[in-house]
């Protein structure tokens, strides 16, 4: 187990439990993490922050996101569907395409102004794997870029401009993804090794 004690290793710690849930998922049946899983948890972590493996570009992201254009990015139904900020405007997300998905009126309306994190943590009993790898790989993208994964977490609060991001909702997440195990998901069943192949040295 790791405690982050800066954003880098919070998102960076909340990236591998999500490539340890991904690797299990797609290799095993059983209901619980094996110990390979947090083996590959463990040396993910460690590439990450020392540097010797990065997270790729939203490319693969972008090609999903056009290839299930007929459903809802969080839900999949396909009636009623509309623009959705991942990260609200409100919350300082931005119109780059990367952070916008196709929502039907249930989600648009139950997510609202929140956060996708806090939506999640809030609405979700576990939170769609290609929007939560999307809204990781957006964060520390951001955070690379304006030189905040070296700062602490108890810093966070007090950053001006505010982090667009929900971080302090990772540790709930992370639980999720911790007590989830590989339990079976039918429905992301298919394209979850996608999901995996997203770390490049």
């Amino acid at each position: 187990m790791v405690t982050p004690k800066t954003i880098g290793e919070s998102l960076y710690w909340a990236y591998s439990n999500f490539v340890m849930f991904c690797a299990s998922f797609r290799t095993s049946e059983h209901r619980e993490y094996q110990t390979i899983d947090y083996i590959i948890r463990s040396k993910t972590y460690r590439d990450l922050t020392s540097g010797k493996i990065q997270i790729t570009s939203l490319f693969i992201d972008e090609k999903f996101k056009m290839e299930s254009a007929g459903g809802c990015a969080y839900c999949g139904e396909s009636e009623h569907l509309s623009v959705d900020h991942l990260v609200s405007r409100k919350k300082g997300g931005t119109d780059d395409p990367a952070n916008l998905v196709m929502a039907c009126r249930s989600c648009n309306s139950s997510k609202g102004s929140l956060d996708y994190l806090e939506w999640v943590v809030n609405v979700w009993d576990f939170p769609n794997p290609h929007m939560l790898r999307r809204y990781l790989k957006m964060a520390i993208s951001h955070c690379v870029e304006n030189e905040l994964m070296a700062v602490s977490l108890h810093r966070v609060t007090s950053l001006d401009p505010p982090i667009p991001f929900a971080i302090e909702f990772l540790p709930a997440i992370v639980k999720q993804l911790r007590e989830f195990g590989s339990e079976p998901m039918e429905a992301e069943k298919n394209s979850q090794p996608t999901l995996f192949d997203d770390l490049h040295e």
